[in-house]
C-alpha cells in the first residue's frame, strides 16, 4: 500500500510530466501546491494572509501540509 507521501509525489509528477522546468524544480512545485491548498480552505480562519503566502512561496517560512480543504462539503 502506498503512503500518502508517495501518492502525493506521484500525483505531482503526473501534473508536471510534460514540463521539464517544473520537473527540475519539484520542491518549488510542491511548495506552490501546498500554499494553494492553504488558500482554498473552506474555513476562512484557516486561510493564509497574503504576507504569509509570499513568505511561504519565497521559502522564508516552512509550508506545513494543509488539512483537506473541503471537510464539510458533501461528496458525490
Amino acid at each position: 500500500m502506498k503512503s500518502r507521501e508517495s501518492k502525493r509525489e506521484g500525483g505531482l509528477t503526473k501534473l508536471v510530466k510534460n514540463d521539464d522546468e517544473a520537473r527540475k524544480e519539484m520542491r518549488m512545485v510542491e511548495r506552490a501546491v501546498r500554499v494553494a491548498s492553504w488558500c482554498i480552505q473552506e474555513d476562512p480562519s484557516l486561510r493564509l494572509s497574503m504576507g504569509t503566502v509570499i513568505m511561504m512561496l519565497e521559502a522564508v517560512i516552512e509550508v506545513l501540509v494543509p488539512p483537506y480543504p473541503f471537510p464539510f462539503s458533501s461528496t458525490l
